[in-house]
């Protein structure tokens, strides 16, 4: 998505979550940038389909290095 909002839904020592969204289409993305695995962040909604993930990333666990992006 090259046009559109960002907005900021989660930041911690590892976790960054942000939604992307334009007229048509809002996309979450999810990375953990820290080196160990880390829950899901509290109080973000998994619905959606996902798009991406890399190394095993899903919407209970997010492995150390990894994102998932979900299209809701």
């Amino acid at each position: 998505m090259r046009l559109g909002s960002l907005r900021i839904v989660h930041s911690d020592d590892a976790v960054i979550a942000f939604e992307r969204e334009s007229e048509n289409e809002t996309l979450l993305c999810v990375f953990n940038l820290g080196d160990d695995a880390r829950d899901w962040p509290t109080g973000i909604a998994t619905d959606g389909d996902n798009l991406f993930a890399t190394d095993g990333a899903d919407t209970a666990t997010l492995p150390p290095l990894s994102g998932l992006v979900l299209q809701r």
